[in-house]
């Protein structure tokens, strides 16, 4: 980009007497001040209607919203001082699609303003771009050249599917999200069924666009269409992280990140049927032995504990999270969260009992204790608090749960002026973290 064009901090400082302002551009010449990549992407929201909101809210100040992001303009009167958004890709290049997108629109509806001119010839440009290209050859030309390049690199074919497949109409609208993602997963894969490095990186870079689709679903309130995606990838992508060779973590993070997206979904005014159909689904997939593995299981009833709220729904999420729990090599983490998960249906069914004989018959799980010792401790309860962090003691704990039992400890030495106990606890602390305060209070 020739000069990048950072801005102000928000736009209730657009209008100070000396902005910040590191670049000016007149507004017709945005092709010339934006990198190509924001530029294309920009064109394309542009053209697909994604600019909301666009309004006038101060002379010369224009707002708007763009894939959720929102977007500051200062326009005075023709040229472009001064523009900030919300993404990273603003913050890290002073520029990004969101601008262009807003840019581009502000650019046509300002010029409606004005009186039409006579048509002139078309306009040279100084640099040869993508953009220059495409606005100067025809939707038939483009079209052309797209099909004959998607044959031939098939790369570019299913990316261009990835990117599209929302917009084709289909019989089975959920199906064609599947088949999107098969044809990726058997590109990826070796003859022995493994995916290596290649092959990994084309799948993150797919549930990335797939990913990034739903959340412009759920912002603009296609609900559905973004229920159909992620359960796709959930169905067809989880299963492959065993499958990969090396280091896994950036998949597994779009994994994680899809579960993010199904729970915000779940956070959203959707119809009950739609609600009720992310239930079905979660209560079907968690009883499937590829989730328990990589601990998306306790994900699956974490959001199934929050939909289930009524008795009926309880009982059937206390029945698949108990049917999970008979199997003992599942332990740390995971067993933990499915039994706080359960926990949780039994308090809210005041089936205290049965809840407390789930605390004592696994005392062992350190997460577990931890969460209802800290219940104790926010509810005032020390004495019960104080039985829980004793029994954590008498366990073979990792040492961070340890350390928050002993933490424990002291806080309630102190609430309760036990000087003997304060000194032993506040000694530890000491040395393990050698914290100022813990040797003020030893003094």
């Amino acid at each position: 980009m020739n000069g990048s064009l950072r801005l102000l901090p928000r736009y209730t400082q657009l209008f100070q007497n000396q902005p910040i302002i590191q670049k000016i551009f007149p507004l017709k010449n945005i092709e010339a001040h934006a990198d190509d990549r924001s530029l294309l992407i920009g064109e394309t929201l542009y053209e697909q209607g994604k600019v909301l909101d666009l309004t006038e809210a101060d002379r010369h100040l224009w707002l708007a919203r763009v894939s959720g992001h929102e977007v500051e303009v200062q326009i005075t009167p023709s040229k472009v001082r001064a523009v900030t958004c919300e993404c990273t890709h603003y913050d890290r290049d002073g520029m990004c699609e969101h601008i262009t997108a807003v840019l581009l629109k502000l650019r046509k509806e300002l010029a409606q303003r004005k009186p039409a001119k006579a048509k002139t010839a078309k306009k040279t440009v100084k640099k040869l771009t993508t953009a220059a290209v495409l606005q100067h050859i025809s939707a038939a030309e483009l079209e052309a050249f797209v099909k004959d390049y998607a044959k031939g690199n098939r790369a570019f074919g299913l990316a261009l599917k990835a990117r599209f497949a929302a917009v084709v109409p289909m019989e089975d609208d959920r199906q064609k999200f599947l088949d999107l993602l098969e044809i990726n997963i058997k590109d990826a894969r070796t003859r022995k069924d493994r995916i290596r490095y290649k092959g990994k990186l084309k799948l993150i870079r797919v549930l990335k666009e797939l990913t990034a689709q739903t959340d412009d679903y759920i912002a603009s309130g296609k609900y559905t269409d973004a229920l159909y995606i992620l359960q796709a990838i959930i169905e067809k992508a989880v299963p492959l992280l065993w499958k990969i060779e090396g280091d896994a973590s950036k998949y597994r993070a779009e994994l994680m990140r899809t579960f993010d997206l199904l729970h915000s979904l779940t956070q959203t005014d959707i119809a009950p049927a739609l609600r009720e159909e992310i239930r079905r689904f979660c209560l079907t997939e968690v009883s499937k032995t590829t989730y328990r593995t990589g601990g998306f299981n306790r994900i699956f009833f974490a959001i199934l504990a929050e939909l289930a709220d009524d008795r009926e729904r309880q009982a059937e999420v206390l029945t698949a999270i108990d049917r999970q729990l008979r199997n003992r090599q599942m332990s740390g983490r995971t067993r933990a969260d499915i039994l706080i998960q359960k926990l949780n249906i039994l308090e809210r069914q005041n089936r205290h009992e049965e809840a407390e004989k789930t605390v004592f018959e696994n005392l062992n799980e350190s997460d577990l204790l931890l969460f209802v010792t800290r219940k104790a401790l926010e509810k005032g309860n020390y004495t019960r608090a104080r039985f829980l962090a004793e029994q954590g003691l008498k366990n073979d704990f990792p040492k961070p749960a340890r350390a928050e039992i002993e933490d424990i400890m002291l806080t309630l030495a102190r609430s309760e002026g036990k000087t003997e106990e304060i000194i032993i606890y506040a000694r530890r602390r000491l040395l393990s973290k050698k914290n100022t305060e813990d040797y003020r209070l030893l003094k």
